[in-house]
């Protein structure tokens, strides 16, 4: 075999182990790019006390590195799909007896709007209430969980990446 043949035949695994090794690093920088611009949504609740009584202020927070756009928003009530609105949910955990004999204030209220974007970092508020004449100890002890009522946002990365939070 002549020497230009081998040069030759080297010259191809060369350039097969450049292309493959360039494919390969494409495919890590492409799956790195998505990751890096991935939402992480989660619902956070908050309680507050004053003189007057206390805030409990529940939330979706972004704790991720994109934005998150929503596609589809709403509560569960017993498993079931609910078009229900933010303050009718809390009307039936208050008539359920999630806050005791505290009667809440709504202040804020609201799911996120359909194709819009909760940017990282962004907290976006579900429901505010107040609750007034409430002690620090019936606050500590008051569970505004309601097992009936969940709610579920499916949302999506800017790479159509899609997701589901349920809580």
């Amino acid at each position: 075999m002549p020497f230009s043949d081998i040069t030759a035949i080297c010259s191809l695994i060369i350039a097969l182990a450049a292309v493959t090794v360039t494919v390969w690093q494409g495919a890590i920088t492409r799956r790195h790019s998505r990751l890096s611009v991935r939402p992480l949504l989660a619902v956070k609740s908050d309680r507050f006390f004053d003189d007057v009584g206390a805030t409990v202020m529940i939330s979706i927070h972004n704790c991720g590195l994109g934005p998150a756009i929503i596609r589809d928003r709403f509560f569960r009530i017993d498993g079931k799909r609910s078009d229900l609105r933010t303050p009718d949910v809390i009307q039936r955990m208050i008539d359920v007896g999630c806050f005791g004999a505290c009667k809440p204030v709504l202040r804020v209220h609201g799911l996120p709007g359909i194709s819009s974007a909760i940017l990282p970092g962004a907290i976006h508020v579900i429901a505010k209430l107040e609750l007034p004449g409430i002690s620090q100890a019936a606050l500590d002890a008051l569970d505004v969980a309601d097992e009936g009522t969940s709610i579920e946002l499916a949302y999506e990365s800017i790479y159509t990446e899609k997701f589901v939070l349920r809580h």
